[in-house]
């Protein structure tokens, strides 16, 4: 009974002691029995020897590391929390706010892909609906209208506590950002695949070879079958579900998955779809009738998903620092920057083919569709004259299904120009074979060689 009443009163007085050196900062503060205890184990039997010399229990490494062991091996995981941040008010130690990267960076990266996608309605409705939207811009839809919640969450998650240290965040706010960070993964696989989706619809309308097609469609199955499995894993990641939320102070029973693992082979499996996604067109543009530096031109614009593939390694690289974390609410935050800056770019990569053709209509000069002369005869004025230029010409055209066509023309004997072109396709396939018409929306690329051809060798 004596050492009871003994315990009691040094707890009281320790409790004195530290709460009169956090005064100034945090009166809110209270220490829990299972803290008190390790510090009366723990410190007489120090360097420090005292209980009141608080400047030896702040500074002391030894001391800190073996009461930390002591802390973490008999509290519960709130009493841990509530035994640092007493801990570290009352020695005054500093602490790290990263909300300021949540607040800009996520919402930054989310309104430039809104903008974006909305330049792209607008370029759809200059063009004419009717002749211009297909299941690419269908996708897209739902995609954007996925992606704002996760842009708008990054404002709530900061104003909870997100980018501060954990023992530093109320408990019901923990909670709050892991049930906010649940629905934000189910977002974020919906967002991702549905993005790719839309790129390979949109490849569809310009490459028509039945291989192609055959690879097209197999990655567009693929990323459902993608999306489909991670979003079950996901949403039954715990037993029950509200383990998922719940379950991180071990006092709400649920039986969960390795949740860090299903991340980690989610990031895997969506960076090797990346990868199928630009190297599927490849080939195709790399059979075009061009110099290398419009094939490397061409391929660059099909391959600034690059990027996207880029951030998701990234993003991918913070999740395995993630797994090892005991600061949840601190260390999330460059994971959930990265994946909502994934899903905007992946949208605006998705919208560019379209800002082309919004930028062709409002600014014709600067990126309109130009045609050289030229400085040979073309062959046009009879009718053997056109036969003999239609024999001497190699040309290809990768012709689109309903919309676009993409064309290469290349005269063998003058080699006279070259360009690709990507123009709307009529109804007609017979009509369009002798007329081209050229839309708001082309890409070319011309090349004049102003090199005469070579004169032939006279006989000996």
């Amino acid at each position: 009974m004596k050492l009871s009443f003994l315990t009691f009163l040094l707890a009281a007085l320790l409790q004195v002691r530290f709460c009169a050196a956090a005064d100034s900062t945090d009166t809110d503060v209270t220490i829990p029995t299972c803290g008190l205890k390790c510090i009366l184990e723990i410190v007489p039997e120090s360097v420090c020897s005292s209980i009141t010399n608080l400047t030896c229990i702040c500074t002391n490494e030894d001391v800190i590391s073996d009461l930390s062991t002591c802390v973490y091996a008999s509290c519960s995981t709130r009493d841990a929390l509530s035994t640092k941040k007493y801990s570290d008010v009352s020695c005054g130690r500093s602490h790290e706010d990263n909300s300021l990267q949540i607040i800009v960076t996520t919402p930054l990266f989310g309104a430039l892909a809104l903008f974006i996608w909305i330049l792209r309605l607008v370029s759809r409705y200059l063009t004419g609906f009717r002749a211009t939207w297909g299941m690419d811009d269908w996708i897209m839809v739902p995609t954007v209208i996925a992606s704002i919640p996760m842009t708008c969450l990054s404002w709530i998650l900061a104003k909870h506590g997100l980018g501060h240290d954990m023992w530093m965040v109320d408990f019901d706010d923990i909670t709050y950002i892991l049930y906010l960070y649940y629905w934000d993964e189910i977002l974020y696989l919906f967002v991702v695949p549905a993005t790719k989706i839309s790129i390979l619809c949109f490849y569809l309308r310009i490459f028509p070879r039945r291989g192609f097609r055959i690879g097209a469609y197999a990655l567009i199955v693929l990323n459902v079958l993608y999306f489909v499995a991670f979003e079950i894993i996901t949403i039954f990641q715990c037993t029950p579900i509200p383990g998922a939320w719940l379950e991180w102070d071990g006092e709400y029973e649920a039986t969960c998955r390795d949740v860090n693992l299903q991340a980690w082979v989610a990031a895997a499996v969506c960076i090797v779809l990346d990868v199928a996604l630009i190297a599927l067109p490849m080939p195709e543009l790399w059979n075009l009738n061009l110099s290398m530096k419009k094939k490397v031109q061409v391929m660059l614009m099909f391959a600034v998903g690059i990027f996207v593939t880029i951030v998701s390694i990234l993003r991918l690289q913070w999740l395995l620092v993630f797994a090892k974390t005991t600061n949840v609410t601190q260390d999330f935050v460059p994971v959930g920057v990265w994946s909502t800056v994934e899903t905007s770019v992946g949208i605006i990569c998705a919208c560019m083919p379209a800002m082309r053709s919004l930028f062709a209509t409002v600014l014709p000069k600067v990126f309109g569709t130009t045609h050289h002369k030229s400085q040979y005869p073309t062959g046009n004025s009879t009718s053997n004259n056109d036969k003999s230029t239609n024999d001497k010409s190699i040309s290809s055209r990768i012709k689109v299904k309903s919309e676009f066509v993409i064309s290469t023309s290349r005269t063998k004997a003058h080699d006279e120009g070259s360009f690709v072109e990507l123009t709307p396709l009529d109804s007609d396939d017979e009509q369009h074979r002798h007329e081209r018409k050229q839309s708001r929306f082309d890409f070319e690329w011309e090349r004049q060689d102003t090199q005469k051809p070579a004169a032939p060798r006279e006989s000996v």
